[in-house]
C-alpha cells in the first residue's frame, strides 16, 4: 500500500509555492552577486540592497508575499553569518542592508602562529648561529 499524502506535502507541492521560492532565488543569487562584487576592506563591512517590489501571486495578496519573501532572504542571511538590515524608504520600497565584519579568525591566526614559531630563529648574538630560543632579557643593575 502506498504512502497516504499529507496536506503539508500538497502546500509545498502547490504552485503558488514554487512560484515564491522561484522569485526567492533569483533575489537570493542577485544578493550573492552583490556581495561578490563587494570591494573589500578590512573591518566592518555593509552592502547596500534594493529589494524588487513584490507582487501577490496567485492566491496570495501582496503583503503576504512580501512578508513570505523577506522573511525568508532574511534567514538565508543569518544561517550564512550576515547581519541584514531591512528599512522601509520614503517611497514605500525596502533596502536591505547586509552587514558583516571582515577579519582573521582567531583560531586561523593562531594556525599562522604555530606555524611561523616552527621556522623562527633568532640571533644569539652577533657573529653565533641562529637558535631556536627566543632571546633572553639583559638585566642591568641600577648604578
Amino acid at each position: 500500500m502506498s504512502r497516504l499524502v499529507t496536506a503539508a506535502e500538497l502546500g509545498r507541492l502547490a504552485p503558488v509555492r514554487r512560484e515564491l521560492d522561484a522569485a526567492i532565488a533569483d533575489v537570493l543569487h542577485r544578493i550573492d552577486e552583490k556581495l561578490r562584487a563587494h570591494q573589500f576592506t578590512a573591518g566592518a563591512q555593509s552592502v547596500k540592497i534594493n529589494l524588487p517590489a513584490v507582487t501577490g501571486v496567485r492566491g496570495v495578496d501582496a503583503t503576504e508575499s512580501r512578508t513570505i519573501m523577506y522573511a525568508k532572504i532574511v534567514a538565508s542571511l543569518v544561517d550564512r553569518g550576515f547581519k541584514p538590515f531591512l528599512v522601509e524608504d520614503d517611497a514605500g520600497g525596502h533596502v536591505l542592508f547586509v552587514n558583516w565584519v571582515a577579519h582573521i579568525d582567531d583560531n586561523e591566526l593562531a594556525e599562522m602562529e604555530r606555524l611561523l614559531a616552527q621556522v623562527r630563529r633568532y640571533p644569539s648574538a652577533p657573529g653565533l648561529p641562529l637558535s631556536r630560543d627566543p632571546p633572553r632579557p639583559v638585566y642591568r643593575s641600577a648604578t
